[in-house]
């Protein structure tokens, strides 16, 4: 995470959410702060989605864009007029 407001941050290891880290830091005081992000499964599953539905309209939108260089309507057209009437 790039958003530094999102971290939190200690002086000591006695204020750190984790209570693993604090155990094992108990009488050690060779740490001068420390910086703590909790990461929630969905958050991440839900940035992931909103990452594939920009991706996918990105395609769509390159898609379009290769549809409508192909040619006008018109030729189309007479391009569909002419299969049917060598069919």
């Amino acid at each position: 995470e790039e958003n530094m407001r999102n971290w939190s941050h200690h002086h000591t290891t006695d204020t750190v959410d984790d209570p693993v880290f604090r155990a094992a830091m108990r009488g050690c005081d060779s740490v001068s702060f420390t910086f703590g992000l909790e990461v929630t499964w969905s958050l991440i599953q839900q940035r992931l989605q909103e990452e594939e539905e920009r991706q996918a309209m990105m395609e769509l939108e390159e898609a379009q864009k290769s549809d409508f260089s192909g040619g006008t309507d018109e030729d189309t057209l007479e391009n569909d007029n002419d299969k049917l009437k060598r069919n």
